[in-house]
């Protein structure tokens, strides 16, 4: 059977046994299948759930009021198609007016999932594209989609739910297994919880791809008791991986963040980043993450109530632009590099040396951990310009050479003799 818009599909009395519903096809249809009150052995198998671009935006393909019926939503969306799809296995009771008893309900819409969802539910969200911003502000909700469990760069995972546009969460909320994709130029993720003094936040087994724009992966501007949680997911190509300017707790562990890149007025470019003057009197850990090719990996700026930093078991990798694996603002009260031995608690790539008074994005740093170029490093050099900051006296403009680096020349330079001079200065043993 064929069922249109102007269906409400199939709706069943209340207490039927031994219902099959099956190979029909629901196109646009409003309220596709409705199981009633008291039903028990029910089938809902290879159904066709068809919502059609730019029509009828939110659907309600599945729903059921009996609460004990063994058939859950899962195994609804795991046996019919769906363009998209989003099952919340608790529906709230005073969320629907004119469908108060309903118990388990499934909608094309993330957002209408999220709307009728009750306190502790999970969604569970299909592979699809979900053109939408959410606001995840539920308490005790989790976002699940079909790669929950799977780290974010693992070369296993199946096809993405991806989200485009931002999700806001609230205290006691977490995501696990979807795409955030953003390219707008503000954040992925926001996080402004209501009550801070409440619960905690998490982002599990997620990407988060900012498309090359000038956008934040997760920005956390107020602080949850419990802090925010950020393990096992991808971030990459944006401005900032990790923008803190909260006085919350944060941990990010198990993660790659990559390709961050400054093309602002303020120091950006970071991996993850402490916001100064907003940010203070909290924790954060960065530990186990692979923190690669981004302009800085992480950057803490002044704050003004001082911040504890356990820099641990990470792997920084620099790339093309990478000015620094950590950077400090000039303050007493920001101290990871002395407060633990950062230097071999964490992998780099090349050596990394502490240059004081330095100056990077226009900002004032009291010390850097930055890259040095040693024994089997090449710096490639196309022109005299790329020369001379290569040699340049200002530590922030140029990489670190050390005895046994090279320096291959890759296209035609005229040396004056002050450039030659320079050379002779700056690296005498390169």
């Amino acid at each position: 059977n064929i069922f249109g818009p102007q269906d409400t599909g199939i709706e069943t009395a209340n207490n039927v046994d031994g219902l099959e519903i099956t190979d029909n096809e629901f196109v646009n249809t409003p309220s596709g299948i409705s199981i009633g009150e008291g039903a028990s052995d029910v089938t809902v198998e290879d159904n066709e759930f068809l919502k059609l671009s730019g029509e009828a935006p939110s659907l309600r393909p599945y729903a059921t009021r009996e609460e004990d019926l063994d058939l859950d939503v899962t195994d609804v969306l795991a046996e019919n198609q769906f363009t998209t799809a989003a099952g919340v296995d608790a529906v709230d009771q005073g969320t629907h007016t004119e469908d108060s008893n309903i118990n388990q309900a499934i909608y094309t819409s993330l957002t209408d999932a999220v709307d009728s969802a009750d306190t502790g539910a999970t969604i569970e969200v299909i592979e699809g594209t979900y053109e939408e911003s959410v606001e995840i502000t539920v308490e005790g909700l989790t976002i699940e989609g079909p790669n929950a469990g799977d780290d974010g760069d693992s070369g296993d995972r199946d096809d993405e739910a991806t989200i485009k546009g931002t999700v806001e969460m609230d205290e006691n909320t977490a995501i696990d297994g979807v795409e955030i994709v953003q390219d707008d130029g503000s954040q992925a993720v926001f996080i402004n919880p209501n009550d801070p003094e409440e619960g905690d936040i998490e982002i599990r087994n997620s990407v988060i791809d900012l498309d090359g724009s000038d956008s934040f992966g997760i920005e956390y501007t107020t602080g949850v008791s419990g802090g925010l949680t950020v393990t096992d997911s991808l971030i990459q190509d944006g401005l900032t991986g990790v923008l803190i300017s909260s006085s919350g707790d944060a941990t990010v562990t198990s993660s790659t963040i990559t390709g961050m890149e400054d093309t602002s007025d303020y120091p950006e470019g970071a991996a993850v980043k402490v916001a100064g003057e907003q940010a203070g009197n909290n924790a954060l850990a960065v530990a186990g993450n692979t923190i690669s090719a981004n302009e800085h990996g992480v950057l803490l700026e002044d704050t003004d109530e001082g911040i504890a930093v356990d820099i641990d078991d990470n792997t920084f990798e620099i790339g093309d632009g990478s000015e620094s694996y950590i950077a400090l603002e000039s303050s007493e009260d920001v101290t990871p590099i002395s407060g633990g031995n950062v230097r071999t608690n964490n992998n780099f790539d090349t050596a990394t040396t502490d240059i004081e008074d330095s100056e990077v994005s226009d900002t004032e740093f009291e010390s850097l951990l930055v890259p040095v170029f040693g024994e089997g490093d090449t710096v490639q050099v196309g022109s005299e310009e790329e020369l001379r900051q290569a040699v340049s006296d200002d530590p922030s403009e140029r990489p670190v050479l050390a005895e046994g680096a090279t320096i291959e020349i890759t296209d035609d330079i005229t040396l004056g003799e002050e450039d030659t001079d320079a050379i002779n200065v700056a690296i005498p043993e390169v």
